[in-house]
């Protein structure tokens, strides 16, 4: 890749009780090949002594603590927020528990600098674990939400240039620092799970597409880099597709009513009957929303939807 300037790019990575991977992760960094690359680590309040550790192994690595677990989203908006005030023209995030070729970044940027229509980019995403099996080729939007595409089967080899998704999945993706001026950070109220998904519809309604690079190719664990429980990411999963039903999707009322009892039965298991008015709110901006950009929304939908 030649290009008469080099950009600069920011790459966040967020950590919670998982230094091990983390540090792993960093390990991997130290061989980038990408001349102007600085790393930001999210420390989102853990508990296992991942913040000494990490400044222990990486003392010049940019470490921010938050103080508190703000989630998938509030946690990364903390370093989008960091990467921004430095100066970066494009924001990678990048999830811990992933291992990177060296020349990752390259390819990433070359596109978006030669598209200025491009919003993200994402990497091939391959198994760490299973020689050979995808963990995600970009985001496809369903009836059912979303899915990463291609996850768990084996590589075929087909995609040898970029291509066009529907959104990138945020285990690895590099955004244009526009992006985020322009469409605003992730949703803090996802907290976990499909908060990219909900990004991805944003970045399209403001006109920007996404596309796979498959010459960049990222190592993903998957599931890891929560480290959190199956009962509270049921929960969050039930919210937030009941949310993203309400917002930007087709009326089904079979579809509307399965995510709501589902959600309703969760949210009693959960104990956060306390909260239920800011969930309330959270619905009530959904459906503003879909009155305001319903045909635009529509439009999408046929456009990228894999399903009926």
């Amino acid at each position: 890749m030649v290009l008469s300037r080099v950009p600069k790019v920011s790459i966040v990575i967020l950590n919670w009780n998982g230094y091990q991977d983390t540090l792993v992760c960093l390990k991997s960094l130290e061989r980038l090949t990408y001349p102007r690359a600085e790393i930001i680590v999210v420390d989102n309040g853990s508990a296992d002594d991942s913040e000494r550790l990490i400044r222990k192994a990486y003392p010049k690595v940019n470490l921010i603590q938050t103080g508190q677990n703000l989630g998938f989203a509030g946690g990364n908006n903390v370093g989008i927020r960091a990467a921004l005030e430095l100066g970066a023209q494009y924001i990678m995030l990048l999830n811990n528990d992933t291992v990177v070729e060296k020349n990752f970044l390259e390819p990433l940027v070359w596109h978006l600098e030669k598209n200025k229509s491009a919003g993200a980019v994402q990497p091939k995403l391959m198994r760490d674990n299973q020689e050979g099996v995808v963990d995600s080729l970009g985001q496809e939007i369903c009836r059912f939400i979303a899915r990463d595409i291609a996850y768990g089967q084996k590589e075929n080899g087909e995609i040898l240039e970029p291509k066009e998704i529907f959104g990138p999945c945020a285990a690895a993706a590099l955004f244009r620092k526009e992006v985020f001026e322009k469409v605003g950070l992730l949703d803090p109220r996802f907290f976990m799970v499909f908060e990219d998904v909900d990004f991805s519809w944003r970045m399209r309604e403001k006109g920007y597409s996404s596309w796979l690079i498959p010459n960049s190719v990222v190592f993903h664990k998957r599931g890891v880099s929560g480290g959190t429980t199956n009962e509270k990411v049921s929960f969050h999963a039930a919210k937030n597709k009941l949310f993203l039903k309400i917002k930007y999707y087709p009326f089904r009322l079979e579809d509307y009513r399965n995510e709501l009892r589902t959600f309703l039965i969760l949210l009693k298991k959960t104990l956060k009957l306390g909260c239920l008015i800011d969930y309330k709110l959270f619905i009530i901006t959904g459906l503003i929303h879909r009155l305001k950009s319903r045909a635009r929304d529509r439009q999408i939908y046929q456009r990228w939807a894999s399903d009926g």
